[in-house]
């Protein structure tokens, strides 16, 4: 078992899930080995975890030319949720799935998850590789911001990035993605998501004070890059932090799940929430809540200092 560790906030579960669909789709394929991947529309409901497992694992995965096969769980967030008779699925994963040595499991989890994981169940006893991945460069950000930063006209220059760099012949785009990946502690989602938050519109030329004969070239760049800074976190009680942890630990949940994951009525778990929602701290799409990347690193050093398991 080949066993994925990124941030939990990060997009590595879709990485995972797309490298795994174009190895299948290509003529390319290690010793021609049947690949299924964890497929699913939504979150499972609680209830429902082991029996989403059985249905796609249960039963060997037939191959007219193997008897060996893959099995993939981009996101084994989606096999446990922290509550009662939450982690069934993970016990048969464990106990029934992985025993079977003709599969070879390749797993991704979140860091917070995975140490989640290793304290109450002997996973990595499984695996015969566990890999972190490793944080994104200042260099990486830039070549993977290319295909944005090509199509529109952004300036890096900034009195604020002069002052935080120390060499005399500054290369912006250098220096303020070299930034960026400190900020962002290397975190795709993260990067993405301050990248956003520091454009700015530039403003109109005042047309009096405008040169006629300037060239296109002599113009300023549509749009400004700020400094990129990572927002601080506003006061927060307790059962506040414990709402970011179990958010951070699965990824993402519903309003329900996550009241069944905190212990607390359904009812208390919306008021928190749109207090959360209106901090900027947890973003929802459709019906699923998840913690503002932005505030990542602000949130696992709390949640460090706290001592939770992260």
């Amino acid at each position: 078992m080949w066993i994925i560790v990124g941030a939990s906030i990060s997009d590595s579960p879709m990485i995972i899930a797309d490298f795994i669909q174009d190895l299948a789709d290509s003529s390319y394929q290690y010793k021609k080995l049947p690949i299924q991947s964890f497929q699913y529309g939504s979150r499972p409901e609680n209830d429902k975890l082991r029996q989403c497992l059985q249905k796609q694992f249960g039963n060997r995965l037939p191959s007219p030319d193997s008897d060996r096969a893959i099995a993939v769980i981009p996101c084994l967030e989606n096999c446990f949720l922290r509550s009662m008779n939450g982690l069934e699925a993970i016990d048969y994963l464990r106990d029934s799935l992985l025993t079977d040595t003709s599969i070879f499991w390749i797993i991704g989890v979140g860091q917070v998850g995975w140490q989640y994981l290793q304290a109450i169940s002997a996973l990595e006893s499984y695996s015969d590789h566990v890999t972190h991945l490793e944080k994104l460069s200042g260099d990486q950000l830039s070549q993977w911001f290319e295909a944005v930063t090509n199509e529109i006209d952004i300036g890096f220059q900034s009195s604020a990035l002069r002052s935080e760099s120390s060499e005399n012949d500054l290369n912006w785009r250098t220096q303020y993605f070299k930034f960026l990946s400190k900020e962002s502690k290397g975190v795709d989602s993260v990067a993405v998501q301050l990248f956003l938050e520091t454009l700015q519109i530039r403003e109109e030329i005042d047309k009096e004070k405008e040169n006629e004969e300037s060239s296109e070239d002599d113009q300023p760049p549509i749009l400004q890059a700020k400094l990129p800074i990572n927002p601080s976190l506003p006061s927060l009680g307790g059962e506040d932090v414990y709402f970011l942890y179990s958010l951070l630990l699965h990824r993402t949940l519903t309003e329900l799940q996550l009241a069944q994951s905190v212990g607390l009525s359904l009812l208390d778990v919306k008021d928190k929430i749109q207090a959360l929602r209106k901090l900027r701290l947890v973003e929802q799409q459709d019906n699923l809540l998840r913690l503002n990347p932005a505030y990542y690193p602000a949130v696992y050093s709390r949640l460090d200092g706290d001592n939770f398991l992260v």
